[in-house]
């Protein structure tokens, strides 16, 4: 599962500079537009009784072999949700069709992109809640492999003779329809019969979905409210350069829930078997030695980004960069919020994570309001680097505390990046590369001696993750490499 995610990743990759060069700058900026409205339409009326799928399908899936009361009671408040959805939709159709800057025959891709999405979403977590991770996985990877085809279709064969925007929309739309089919074929349908809506189960869904509505709405807005004052204050051009930087550097995020795919039921399976130590140890040393991995990780993303960034997507993208680089700060320091929220889970502390949440979206919304009309774009990319950065501290923070723990260390690993940016970003040219990647060196050195990184004894840990035997040969190879040298 964990490979198709990253080949997911791969893919996705390899699909953005097709958009970006079929789009150019202005182009992509309403496409980033037309994207934050249909999630907007997501979040909104399908998101929030989706985890209701996964808590309370899997249970009666375990207990009935089937989940057909679970899956009618969703359906009916999804069908009324999406009902309500599209009478938005149709009411707001002239004054969407000028904010985004497209014809009015926008809004019906709107709307099939919101009716497709909310269906994919359903079924991804009905998978989810059979135990179908691997076939759920597969299908993602099947997505994102239609979705290249059809660009690379567009790109050769259809190319501008039919309006860019719709083209792009369209393959987006094709690609989900081609998942959804998927999904569907490898279903036994009998799981989802006989058809009951059981008032029980409506009810007990209503009652676990509300208060999730504020925590899913403050996703989107530290997701995308940034791009609207972005628009708001600038133009689409400007849209563009930032939602392409946005989206490169949120591909990290994809790669964090890589990571809460493969620790969550680990934690999770800790606190069951009361081995609390072993996730005090979690915090204490997995923690900082996954931290240093990423830190790695982003080193190579920001060195080979900056000159490889208008090469791959165009050059008139090439004011993306700075505002990229400067996302990736931001990234960074959100990997705290990964590798804590399976802690979160496990102790079932889910109203302090919404809440955390919701002030972490709040504070970089305030800020954007500032920093957007003052530093246009870069702005923009700061106010996130603050949000994520009090966010990583704030769940860093209460998960310790839950565990009795002061350690703040973590901090300390990010500072040979800060090191690598300020020396780029003040030092021209080749100066400041030399500079960086030293400083990033030196004190990244220093910091894994300071830290006491990589023991011999972190093997103990692994030993009690079922995991493939490749995995832990390796992991106990760089402890075996790194410790003598620390």
């Amino acid at each position: 599962m964990v490979f198709s995610k990253a080949g997911v990743v791969l893919l996705a990759l390899a699909s953005v500079p097709l958009v970006t060069r079929l789009m150019g700058t202005e182009g992509y900026g309403k496409f980033s537009v037309f994207l934050m409205a249909a999630q907007f339409m997501i979040f909104a009326f399908v998101s929030w009784t989706s985890g209701a799928v996964i808590r309370y399908g899997k249970e009666e899936f375990v207990k009935e072999g089937k989940i057909n009361k679970v899956f009618w009671a969703r359906s009916l408040i999804l069908g009324i949700c999406c009902v309500i959805g599209l009478v938005v939709l149709f009411v707001l159709r002239d004054w969407l069709g000028r904010y985004i800057g497209a014809p009015g025959w926008i809004v019906w891709f709107l709307a099939g992109y919101f009716l497709i999405y909310a269906l994919s979403e359903f079924l991804f977590y009905v998978f989810q809640a059979v135990g179908r991770l691997k076939t759920m996985a597969l299908a993602e990877l099947t997505e994102a492999a239609v979705l290249l085809t059809a660009l690379l279709a567009v790109k050769f064969f259809v190319g501008y003779s039919l309006p860019i925007l719709a083209t792009v929309i369209a393959a987006y739309i094709f690609c989900k329809i081609s998942a959804d089919l998927f999904f569907v074929s490898r279903l036994d349908l009998r799981i989802f019969f006989p058809v009951e809506i059981d008032g029980f189960t409506l009810k007990r869904i209503l009652n676990f979905s509300y208060p999730l509505i504020f925590g899913i709405m403050a996703g989107y807005a530290s997701t995308w409210l940034d791009v609207a004052i972005v628009k708001h204050n600038l133009d689409f051009n400007q849209v563009g350069l930032y939602a392409l930087a946005f989206k490169l550097a949120n591909f990290s995020q994809y790669i964090g829930s890589i990571l809460n795919v493969v620790l969550g039921p680990i934690i999770i399976g800790f606190l069951a078997l009361g081995n609390q130590e072993l996730i005090i140890r979690y915090i204490r040393r997995i923690v900082p030695q996954l931290m240093f991995l990423w830190l790695i990780m982003v080193f190579f993303i920001f060195v080979l980004g900056r000159p490889l960034l208008p090469v791959l997507f165009g050059r008139s993208f090439g004011d993306s960069v700075l505002p990229f680089s400067i996302l990736i700060l931001g990234y960074f320091m959100n990997i705290l919020v990964v590798l804590y929220n399976p802690v979160f889970t496990a102790y079932e502390m889910v109203k302090r994570e919404t809440i955390l949440n919701v002030l972490m979206a709040a504070f970089g919304l305030g800020l954007a309001f500032v920093f957007i009309p003052a530093f246009g774009i870069n702005g923009a990319a700061w106010a996130k680097v603050f949000a994520f950065s009090f966010g990583g501290a704030a769940f860093l923070f209460f998960g310790n505390r839950r565990l009795n723990i002061v350690d703040f260390r973590p901090f300390l690993i990010f500072l040979p990046l800060a090191f690598l940016f300020a020396a780029v970003y003040f030092l021209p040219g080749l100066a400041g590369a030399i500079s960086g990647v030293s400083a990033f060196l030196i004190s990244g050195f220093a910091v894994a001696k300071i830290i006491d990184l990589f023991r011999p004894e972190d093997k103990a840990i692994f030993e009690k993750i079922d995991m493939p035997v490749f995995v832990r040969r390796f992991l106990y190879k760089v402890i075996d490499v790194f410790s003598p040298t620390l």
